[in-house]
């Protein structure tokens, strides 16, 4: 049986890790930017690195992604540090708890969710 699930109401409620389980919570994890990922390569971490977050949202089954980058200014969400992260984290959940009872729908071009209502306007 495969029932595609095309709509998710998003709960508030941001998680770092995958084990969490309920419907409509967005995982928020971290990615290098080119900056960041020259330090890491060159075993230069102990500088701090910089990079940005990205988002999925869970489904009740699997996490799917979501188009973050429409949803929250790059440079709201990124870092130049790892230092920053934690700050910026207390950030990133206050925004997504205020996205509380929007719903998220599939987008067959992008192959994710977007939270259409509130999206930048940016391409």
């Amino acid at each position: 049986m495969n029932n595609k699930i095309d709509s998710i109401v998003v709960s508030g409620q941001m998680v770092r890790d995958e084990c969490h389980t309920a419907v409509g919570a967005i995982r928020i994890y971290r990615r290098d930017d080119r900056a960041g990922k020259q330090a890491r390569w060159g075993g230069h971490t102990n500088w701090g690195y910089s990079g940005y977050y990205l988002a999925s949202i869970y489904d009740g089954e699997r996490w799917r992604k979501l188009q973050f980058n429409k949803l929250v200014p790059y440079e709201d969400r990124s870092y130049e540090r790892a230092a920053e992260c934690s700050r910026l984290e207390v950030y990133l959940g206050d925004v997504i708890a205020r996205w509380r009872g929007l719903v998220a729908r599939y987008d067959t071009v992008s192959k994710s969710f977007r939270i259409l209502p509130i999206e930048l306007n940016v391409d």
